[in-house]
Formats: C-alpha cells, structure tokens, sequence
C-alpha cells in the first residue's frame, strides 16, 4: 500500500508542477533529485495562488521522501524475516524479491509447494 501511496502522491506532484509556474522542469518522469530539490524549497513572497501551490508541492514531495524511507525499511524487515523462513530458498532466486516471496509464503505457508528444480526451464529438457 506504500507503494501505491507513493505512486499517487508522485503522480499529483507531477500534474501539479506541470500546470503551474514554480520553476521545476517536468517534460520528462519526475525523479527523485527533483522530487528532494522541491522538498526543500522555501516560502516566496509570491502571488497567492503560487505560494498555495509551492505549499502542496513541498508538502506532497516531503510526504514522497517519508515513504521512499518507509518503503526501504520495511524492505529491509521484510527480508529479514524471511531469512528466518521457508521463503530464504525462493529469496536466492534471481527477480524474486521479498514482496513476491511473503506474498507467496502468507498464500500457502509453506514453500515446499514451489519447485525449486529448473532443470526445465526455457530451452532445456529434463531427462
């Protein structure tokens, strides 16, 4: 769910900077140093409407950087609890990462049900 928070806060922030003048250039993907440049920015002696704006922006740009921090963490518990689990097998897999392994070990509880033998994988035959 952090995920998804982040996307829509990333998403808002982008719309955001596109239709107003506060000085960001957002032709492409907004990035994180951009997304860590406008946490900082300050308060300007500015019409009302751009200081309203700049105000959300910073807001909705600090809020990123606070789930971009929340999203590593828990990454990193995550892991390790793995790690104490029948998930560690599944974690050595190349592109399986933590997510897609609790989400396997909470749906079935045990990971002797996932065959680890790729000996028939794309290519190969098992003989």
């Amino acid at each position: 769910m952090l995920a998804v928070e982040r996307t829509k806060d990333v998403n808002a922030l982008a719309a955001l900077l596109r239709l107003t003048l506060l000085g960001a250039d957002v032709c492409k993907t907004l990035g994180n140093a951009q997304i860590l440049q406008v946490a900082g920015w300050r308060t300007r002696n500015e019409a009302l409407e751009l200081k309203v704006a700049r105000a959300e922006a910073v807001r909705l740009a600090q809020r990123i950087t606070k789930l971009d921090a929340q999203i590593k963490e828990n990454t990193v518990e995550m892991s390790a609890l793995l790690q104490l689990s029948e998930g560690r097998e599944l974690l050595e897999l190349a592109g399986i990462g933590p997510v897609v392994v609790a989400a396997c070990v909470t749906l079935t509880s045990s990971c002797s049900l996932y065959s680890l033998d790729f000996s028939c994988s794309p290519g190969r035959s098992k003989r």
